[in-house]
């Protein structure tokens, strides 16, 4: 057999040694990034649930806000009408205050 077979065979076996501890490499380094990916994806499945939980309290926050204004609402109308009463009642005093003050005067004359 020819030296340059031999030569070109050895040359083979060293390349194709080369080869596989490339592999070898390669696959290690996927194994890492697949585990990394697996890691990113359970923080970005956490952060969604979280995302998801501050959506259902803010929409509770709305709610509660929306209920609060309706009762404020009801608080001033209570208000006006308890105001027009103070004030009926305040004029309809004056009235009779000013009626017996001027009956008072008008039997003394």
């Amino acid at each position: 057999m020819p030296k340059s077979y031999l030569i070109s065979a050895i040359q083979d076996i060293k390349s194709g040694d080369f080869c596989k501890a490339e592999l070898l490499a390669t696959r290690k380094i996927i194994t890492l990034k697949d585990a990394q990916l697996l890691e990113k994806d359970s923080v970005i499945i956490n952060y969604k649930g979280v995302i998801r939980r501050y959506k259902y309290e803010v929409n509770d926050l709305n709610d509660l806000i929306d209920v609060k204004d309706d009762q404020i609402k009801l608080y001033l109308v209570k208000a006006k009408k308890e105001r027009r009463k103070r004030i009926a009642i305040i004029a309809s005093g004056t009235t009779i205050a000013i009626g017996s003050i001027a009956a008072i005067i008008w039997l003394s004359l």
